[in-house]
């Protein structure tokens, strides 16, 4: 069995609002719930976790150690982004568990870099209509883009000053494809050494915050190619919670937002 964790961030109505108990409630109320999905359940659930500005990881190893050893020990991959509250909770009461970065949340620190690189070479080259708009072309996977996009990106690496671009880009792309080959974690790990050599050759400096980043969380990182684990559902479950309370504009009580949830899944 496996787990993924995300949160959720619930916020009470303005102070002007007055609920029908007579309670008045504060723009600053701001309840964490804890969101996380058990496999082979085939529900989401959603917990009030902790009445506070922060959770921490007492928090979250009291919430999952109150659920009994029987619970913790039958989990054998616990996936989350990189927030060091979850890895350390994981660490103390899931034993027998695998410990994975979730592909999103460590892919996109990779994103960051081709997107720093686009703005430094706009700011650069102001006057260059041909890096207008082009944020999107070149974050988007390849096999995404459309001909005006492609037609777009191919005008704007022909040209010499922007060299370095068109290596970030590549590169990205390279990195890419290393996580969508079908391979353990050893193989994965020759890869990345290479693509990080190959970075540091071409003087790649938009990616050497990225690969600091990687070689921080590299085996958390690497157990991903374990068995491809990601937050993925989940986290578009949590984005589901997220436009139920927008559209409601808040809810007064946790209890009523839980109720629209239920009705929305199931």
């Amino acid at each position: 069995m496996h787990s993924q964790v995300s949160d959720l961030f619930f916020r009470g109505k303005p102070a002007c609002r007055q609920a029908g108990n007579g309670k008045r409630y504060s723009q600053n109320t701001q309840i964490i719930r804890l969101c996380y999905l058990v496999p082979g359940r085939k529900r989401i659930i959603l917990k009030n976790l902790a009445s506070l500005s922060i959770m921490t990881k007492n928090h979250l190893i009291k919430y999952f150690r109150d659920k009994g050893s029987v619970f913790c020990e039958q989990i054998q991959v616990f996936c989350s982004d990189m927030w060091k509250a979850y890895l350390s909770c994981a660490k103390e009461v899931f034993p027998n568990a695998t410990i994975v970065a979730d592909r999103f949340h460590f892919y996109s620190k990779c994103q960051d870099g081709i997107d720093a690189a686009r703005k430094i070479f706009r700011r650069l080259f102001k006057e260059d209509d041909g890096l207008k708009r082009l944020k999107w072309a070149l974050l988007k996977n390849p096999e995404n883009l459309t001909d005006k996009e492609l037609e777009k990106l191919h005008l704007a690496f022909e040209k010499e000053e922007y060299k370095l671009l068109k290596l970030t880009y590549e590169a990205r792309n390279d990195f890419r494809n290393i996580l969508q080959m079908d391979i353990r974690p050893k193989q994965a790990e020759q890869l990345v050494n290479q693509w990080i050599a190959g970075v540091r050759k071409n003087k790649i400096r938009f990616f050497f915050k990225f690969i600091g980043f990687y070689e921080n969380w590299k085996t958390y990182i690497l157990n991903y190619f374990k068995g491809r684990f990601s937050t993925g559902k989940l986290e578009g479950s949590n984005n589901k919670l997220k436009l139920i309370k927008r559209r409601a504009y808040g809810f007064l009580d946790f209890g009523h937002f839980r109720q629209r949830a239920m009705v929305e899944f199931y």
